[in-house]
């Protein structure tokens, strides 16, 4: 059963959104378009990362909501986020800084 539009999770993701974009200096409308540039889609993916962390949502309705076909795309962006974190320092301090801007106070996580 495919994933059907809840208007909840909409307000859930536009934070995240933004955040990645001030970070990633791309147009929220750039991660959420098919294209392929390098930040592009490092930002595409930090976005389904913090999506998966921050919100309730399941991968299909992470799909939905980024326009995505289909919700293998967002698990593989959000492990790829994952394996670069591990050698990437910058990419890990700076999603554990949007993990706690956004996060409420019994959410909050650090990435080891």
């Amino acid at each position: 059963m495919s994933p059907v539009f809840n208007p909840r999770h909409q307000g859930a993701i536009t934070p995240i959104l933004a955040a990645v974009s001030a970070v990633w200096r791309v147009p929220v409308m750039s991660i959420l378009s098919h294209d392929r540039h390098k930040t592009i889609a490092e930002a595409r993916c930090a976005a389904y990362w913090l999506a998966r962390r921050l919100t309730r949502m399941s991968y299909p309705e992470i799909a939905l909501m980024m326009h995505k076909h289909d919700h293998t795309t967002v698990i593989a962006g959000a492990r790829g986020i994952d394996r670069k974190m591990k050698n990437d320092e910058w990419l890990r301090d700076t999603m554990n800084a949007l993990l706690a801007e956004l996060a409420t106070e019994d959410e909050k996580v650090i990435v080891q």
